[in-house]
């Protein structure tokens, strides 16, 4: 007896799964090349920030945390000017200020909206868990190992697979080595909304580990998404082909 198209695709699809146990994750090149590529793009971001600018300047015992309140000072009049000559009277006055400085405190890439900084962060995102360093240094060794070990139960045999888990990787390695030879996690891109009030919206500060995990789960996401449309999609035709069998 013929084996129907559902089946024959979830019999190809085990073979495939089969086939990847087969193949030792150090194998898995294009997985490697990913976490590689990017593990080397967070720390050479990271050490750039590290060099170029103080870290935290504002936290209390910081050598720069007077200038650099004065300096928020002038960048909180900036964006409550309401006229064009007021902000640019503003703005002349923090430029003569920094000249006298030896420090920069930021490097403004898009005025209002997006700058780099120098923030570390002993904690997990937005700052939960703030001083748990070593607890979820240990957390990133496990949740590595997690994802290797479990890495065929996400369709791991397709392109989109293998990216995300070079994304998840190389991330999740960036941040776990700054915990362990820096001791807090270097946070580097600052995006913001400035407003008529003189406050500013703002997202708390990542690094190119952040992104690089949050696109890894936003794939993961994608791939379970599209397994169970397949899913459905093959149950439908298989309830199809159980109609035309049906005798009129």
């Amino acid at each position: 007896m013929p084996k129907k198209k559902g089946e024959t695709e979830e019999i190809q699809g085990r073979e495939k799964a089969l086939a990847v146990k087969e193949v030792p994750f150090w194998k898995e090149r294009f997985v490697i090349f990913v976490a590689l590529a990017f593990l080397a793009l967070d720390q050479l971001t990271k050490f750039m920030v590290v060099q170029r600018l103080p870290a935290d300047p504002g936290r209390e015992g910081s050598p720069h945390q007077r200038e650099y309140f004065i300096y928020q000072g002038f960048k909180h009049d900036i964006r409550k000017a309401p006229t064009p000559e007021g902000r640019a009277e503003s703005r002349k006055q923090m430029d003569e200020y920094m000249e006298n400085m030896d420090v920069d405190f930021e490097i403004v890439v898009i005025e209002g909206f997006f700058n780099i900084i120098h923030r570390t962060n002993s904690g997990a995102a937005f700052s939960i868990l703030s001083g748990r360093n070593n607890m979820l240094a240990f957390v990133s060794v496990i949740a590595l190992g997690a994802l290797i070990y479990f890495r065929n139960h996400f369709e791991f045999h397709k392109p989109l697979g293998r990216l995300s888990f070079g994304l998840l990787i190389g991330g999740i390695l960036g941040n776990m080595i700054d915990r362990v030879f820096r001791g807090s996690v270097v946070d580097f891109v600052e995006i913001g909304i400035n407003q008529s009030n003189g406050e500013r919206l703002q997202w708390p500060a990542f690094n190119v580990a952040d992104s690089a995990i949050v696109v890894g789960v936003a794939l993961l996401f994608v791939i379970a998404w599209r397994e169970d449309r397949e899913r459905g999609e093959e149950e439908e035709e298989q309830e199809a082909d159980k109609d035309e069998e049906k005798p009129d």
